[in-house]
């Protein structure tokens, strides 16, 4: 009974000291226990007694806790000489400050995340390591004491103290660092973006005896480029100057691509060394976004860059269709192509490695700046015309193997096979032959002039025909016909070649240049007279006899 008593008397008194009650409430559950409990007086006072001091700690507590300066982060750069001051940035000062008794300032290194306190002259604490904000930067090279050249913004060159860490870990040259931009200290390492590259790998899988006409101009480009990737001494012996790329050009379906793709197979076989081939594609560079576009260009140079310093390789950049570079006149190519060009100057000018070459490619010479045409960036040309008729039929025997069944005139074998080229050509190339009148041009004089296949002929069209022409003996075999490839079936593929191509000329500039003309000699009307071939329908693909 008696324990029952005080478990009641405890809540009651719980109850009264309780936050839940108002100050009436409270006050009259006191005067009520008193009556009650006259004894207990005593034991209520000292509890209240013991709840105030207790309150009155834990204010003065939140109060000082209130009052107190913040801690301001830095970063730990070095120990003074004697080892009783510490050298940290802390936003943009360097500050000498004393250390905390309890810090163990042998384990502080450079780069470590510690706290002053608020007067900012003492090192209080250590931090903890995690994410830290900054700017990207790429290392450029090593600087004394533990210090590095970074490449910011704009290519800005910042010097910087790296963290111990990142020091051990090891870093090289386009390393990117993560830092800060107020204490100018670099403290991590990033990984590669994974971003997709702005280069695309040129496949170097052609060789150049697989080519046909193009042996001239490829003896000529690889003298030139040998000279000057291989052979640096000598170029400086005979004060020669530098160039920095070649440019190629010639009418589309030429061969241009495959004529780098040949050139990058025949040095690394040649010389033993390593060739990359990168691929700029047009308008890979070009953003939306204001400035963006700059940044692009300035990325895929460094690219490059990069790639020409790792180890012994040599490195062709390929700008396919050069012209779309763009033009300083704003008039011409629009605002965003006037503020591009000068950026490509720029970087083509920084180039200072010989184990970087630039290869332009077009076959619109006269869309080009002649800032990009100038000695010691595109300075020297090589021009790939049309094929003639010996190098048109180099063309075709590349593509009409001993292998392939051919019949041409009762002959079958290598002997079919010359003797159907020699009737294309005739075909192609005779002043009187089926393709010598594929349209007639009118120009603004009053004079016509009729096109004929060689004017447009490339090695590109003769291979399509080639295809063609296979295409139509297979289809014969499959249906139990005689599969041989004859001269109808190539005929007839050329003529089809050259129809489209036909009906797609159209006056203009682009004329012009297609048909090298001279600028006074303005095209401005052009008729086909070469009806597409249209062969009947084999009797074999017929819905009746399937």
């Amino acid at each position: 009974m008696t324990n029952q008593v005080e478990d009641v008397q405890a809540q009651t008194l719980e109850h009264i000291l309780d936050d839940g009650l108002s100050p009436a409430e409270e006050q009259a559950a006191i005067e009520q226990f008193l009556r009650d409990k006259p004894a207990l007086a005593t034991p209520l006072l000292f509890t209240a007694l013991a709840q105030k001091h207790r309150l009155r700690t834990l204010l003065e507590e939140t109060r000082r806790v209130l009052r107190a300066p913040p801690w301001h982060p830095a970063a730990f750069l070095a120990h003074s000489s004697d080892g009783t001051r510490a050298l940290v940035a802390c936003g943009n000062r360097r500050l000498s400050v004393t250390f905390a008794p309890d810090i163990d300032r042998l384990t502080l290194r450079c780069g470590d995340p510690v706290f002053l306190n608020g007067d900012q002259n003492v090192l209080t604490s250590l931090g903890q390591g995690g994410f830290r904000p900054g700017l990207v930067g790429e290392f450029a090279r090593a600087h004394r004491n533990g210090q590095g050249v970074l490449r910011g913004q704009g290519e800005n060159e910042i010097v910087v103290d790296i963290a111990a860490h990142v020091l051990e870990d090891g870093i090289h040259k386009g390393d990117r660092l993560l830092y800060d931009p107020e204490s100018f200290v670099a403290y991590e390492k990033l990984e590669q973006s994974e971003q997709s590259s702005l280069l695309e790998q040129l496949p170097l899988n052609v060789r150049i005896d697989e080519l046909g006409g193009l042996d001239e101009v490829f003896n000529e480009l690889v003298s030139e480029i040998t000279l000057y990737l291989f052979h640096v001494d000598l170029v400086r012996r005979y004060a020669l100057r530098p160039t920095k790329g070649v440019l190629l050009c010639g009418p589309p379906g030429t061969g241009k691509t495959s004529l780098v793709q040949a050139l990058g197979e025949h040095l690394g076989r040649a010389m033993g060394v390593e060739i990359v081939a990168f691929l700029v594609r047009p308008g890979v560079h070009r953003s939306m976004w204001f400035g963006a576009s700059e940044q692009r260009v300035r990325d895929l140079f460094q690219e490059a860059r990069r790639a020409a310093e790792n180890g012994n390789r040599y490195v062709l950049l390929f700008f396919d269709d050069m012209d779309h570079l763009g033009s300083r006149d704003q008039r011409i190519a629009g605002d965003v192509d006037a503020r591009l060009l000068p950026c490509f100057l720029q970087e083509i000018d920084a180039v200072r490695t010989h184990r970087l070459l630039l290869v332009g490619a077009t076959n619109r010479e006269d869309l080009l700046d002649e800032a990009l045409l100038r000695p010691g960036r595109f300075g020297r040309t090589f021009r790939i015309g049309r094929p003639n008729r010996g190098q048109a039929r180099e063309i075709f025997l590349r593509y009409l193997t001993a292998d392939l069944p051919m019949r041409q005139n009762g002959h079958n074998g290598v002997d079919a096979t010359h003797h159907l080229v020699d009737d294309l050509l005739s075909g192609l190339y005779a002043p009187n032959g089926e393709f010598a009148r594929l349209a007639m041009l009118t120009f603004r004089d009053g004079s016509r002039v009729p096109l004929s296949a060689s004017q447009i002929l490339t090695g590109a069209l003769i291979a399509a025909a080639v295809e063609q022409g296979k295409r139509r003996g297979c289809f014969r075999a499959l249906h139990g016909g005689l599969g041989d490839v004859e001269a109808d079936d190539l005929r007839a593929a050329l003529r089809r070649e050259l129809s489209a191509i036909c009906g797609r000329l159209k006056p203009g500039p682009a004329l012009q240049q297609m048909l090298d003309l001279p600028p006074d000699r303005d095209v401005v009307k052009v008729e086909p007279c070469l009806p597409e071939d249209q062969p009947r329908r084999p009797a074999y693909l017929n819905r009746s006899s399937m």
